[in-house]
């Protein structure tokens, strides 16, 4: 049996014909550091995510109900906005933003 390194099992993932009911995993990522959210985003798309960016808690609420994503990284210290704030009122709505997995970055 040969193994696989992740990168080149993650390279004949992208290789694969999409079929009809496939469809490309949206996540927010939500930090004010431009650079961060650079640096984070090609390491997503290069994985093969579709990346919706924000720089505030507000933003990443509005994204939610917006677009519905798979996943949030969800950056800690935001201006006017925090995303331990952001996150609550999401896990307290009943829509959208209720079941949506949180990953905190710091």
């Amino acid at each position: 049996m040969q193994h696989q390194s992740h990168s080149q099992q993650s390279v004949r993932a992208r290789e694969r014909p999409a079929s009809a009911t496939s469809r490309i995993p949206t996540v927010i990522l939500a930090d004010d550091s431009i650079l961060q959210r650079m640096m984070m985003r090609a390491v997503l798309e290069a994985e093969g995510f579709h990346v919706l960016e924000a720089g505030t808690g507000r933003e990443v609420i509005d994204l939610v109900h917006l677009a519905h994503p798979d996943l949030i990284l969800l950056d800690i210290a935001m201006p006017s906005m925090d995303g331990i704030t952001a996150a609550r009122r999401l896990r307290r709505e009943s829509g959208a933003g209720a079941e949506i997995p949180i990953i905190f970055l710091t």
